[in-house]
């Protein structure tokens, strides 16, 4: 017999008007009958507190992922056996870029969560009937504010779906009115197994159905993380929030100072991060926290802070694994030598010795020998030649103290291939190709890179270096500024090398 009352019931709105690139606003209503409410009664009758407020985490977690709860409620009726969670508080986003174009993976999407996946290795198994875990009715309407009134968003698959699927019926409606998209879908298993014979048939329609699904996509001019500069006022609603977790939190637990930090650090506001993970530190010092902490002051240019908190979480286990970023603190702070000498003592830690020799190549150029250090590099590749990472190193270091020649620029171009185009390895060469005076072969390694991952402000900083010298100082110098909201560090470490606008 087919269910006529859902099971389950969420109604969830995403207030995404601060933008795509930051942590979502959520509201969320779960309405549960029969045996599923009932399992909740008792955690409706406890009293609020921590583990009243873990189980409501439990389930709202489990719906729409990780989520941070700042306020709830919970209540069961037993007359018509429904239990009803509401809760509010902040998520990650669900928009994902795609090639720099941000799309919509909905939480809670009902209409996608079937699985006919069943073990068929054995020969006396393919006979065997799919159980399908029913009779189970779902349903879900979620409602996204858009940010810029929605203006420029677009839906791919925006037709009606109401498809039966293995004895499973699916249905989804979406729309976008104004700012607000809104998605409402259900599922109804009617079947407690499918036959064996049926799987194959079935695999094949579900996979068209999934491809079938609602996508919206947001303009590509969309608001990023960087956009938000020095004004941060469209962030305050989630500062708000996290002033209120803080708040809550008890005294040993130093997640939400983290969970904050975590956020400032992902919008560029790389000081208040560090006011929160000093006071993280101050509750429960931990390796990941002092990286952490260093990462930020790197990317302030405290490089000197930064140097120590690297230090103090290579005390704290010590594995060599900071030793390279520890390098290059030393060489931008003038300590040169001191460079060289920390990477002649990672040889005690590296796996193989070419590791060590990679290390102290760069090391020698931080020191007044870049000749020798790029000539050590040569000869530690000739030993394993096609070595990407290695590869990758040797075109870097020779772009970065000038020393590229014709023969360093085809092993730029091998380490490009070896990577498979990754944007490390681009940027490298498009920084080889900027010091040859190959200004447009640089600027299209510079946009392959951004198009890969587009939060790389060392390749948006030398991006607008090649701007400049091919006569767009104003787009130039745009690109400049974008690089430095992400690190404003990034000006003083290239002038290093000599590469100023």
């Amino acid at each position: 017999r087919v269910q006529s009352f859902p099971d389950q019931t969420i109604r969830l709105t995403l207030d995404q008007s601060a933008g795509l690139a930051v942590p979502t606003l959520f509201d969320v209503e779960i309405v549960r009958s029969g045996a599923m409410g009932a399992a909740l009664r008792s955690t409706a009758d406890l009293d609020a507190g921590k583990l009243q407020r873990d189980a409501v985490h439990n389930v709202v977690g489990s719906e729409l992922g990780a989520v941070q709860i700042v306020d709830y409620t919970i209540s069961y009726d037993d007359e018509p056996g429904l239990a009803k969670i509401t809760a509010s508080g902040v998520m990650t986003s669900p928009w994902k870029p795609e090639r720099g174009i941000y799309q919509l993976s909905p939480p809670a999407q009902i209409a996608a969560q079937i699985d006919f996946a069943a073990s068929r290795s054995r020969t006396e198994w393919r006979d065997i009937p799919i159980r399908l875990n029913g009779p189970y009715y779902g349903t879900t309407e979620l409602e996204v504010i858009l940010p810029q009134a929605g203006k420029g968003f677009t839906l791919r698959n925006d037709e009606p779906i109401k498809a039966d699927i293995g004895g499973v019926e699916v249905s989804s409606n979406v729309e976008m009115v104004g700012d607000r998209l809104i998605l409402r879908q259900s599922r109804r298993s009617y079947k407690e197994e499918l036959p064996a014979s049926e799987l194959t048939a079935v695999k094949r329609q579900l996979a068209q159905h999934l491809r079938a699904l609602p996508i919206a996509r947001a303009p590509e001019a969309t608001r990023r993380a960087w956009d938000y500069g020095t004004d941060r006022s469209a962030l305050a609603p989630l500062e708000q929030v996290y002033a209120a977790l803080i708040e809550d939190a008890e005294d040993s637990d130093s997640s939400a100072l983290i969970n904050r930090a975590a956020f400032r650090n992902g919008t560029f506001d790389h000081a208040g991060s560090i006011q929160d993970y000093d006071a993280a530190i101050a509750m429960d010092p931990t390796t990941e926290l002092y990286l952490a902490r260093a990462h930020a002051r790197f990317m302030l240019g405290d490089y000197e802070t930064a140097l120590e908190d690297y230090r103090m979480a290579e005390d704290s286990d010590p594995d060599g694994s900071t030793y390279s970023t520890q390098v290059e603190l030393l060489g931008l702070t003038g300590q040169g030598e001191d460079a060289r000498i920390l990477a002649e003592d990672y040889a005690a830690f590296a796996e193989a010795p070419h590791q060590a020799d990679e290390l102290l190549g760069i090391a020698l150029g931080w020191a007044g020998n870049p000749a020798e250090g790029i000539e050590l590099l040569q000869s530690t590749l000739a030993s394993r030649p096609g070595d990407g990472s290695l590869l990758n190193t040797l075109c870097w270091e020779s772009a970065k103290w000038n020393l590229v020649t014709e023969e360093v620029l085809a092993t730029c171009v091998e380490a490009v291939e070896k990577s498979d185009f990754s944007p490390a390895a681009l940027d490298s060469r498009a920084l080889a190709q900027y010091r040859l005076g190959n200004h447009e072969a640089a600027l299209i390694d510079a946009n392959a890179a951004l198009g890969e991952f587009r939060e790389m402000p060392d390749t948006r900083y030398l991006k607008g270096l090649i701007l400049i010298a091919l006569g767009d100082r104003e787009a130039g110098l745009a690109s400049i500024a974008a690089a430095k909201i992400m690190k404003p560090s990034v000006e003083r470490q290239y002038a290093v090398w000599g590469l100023t606008p």
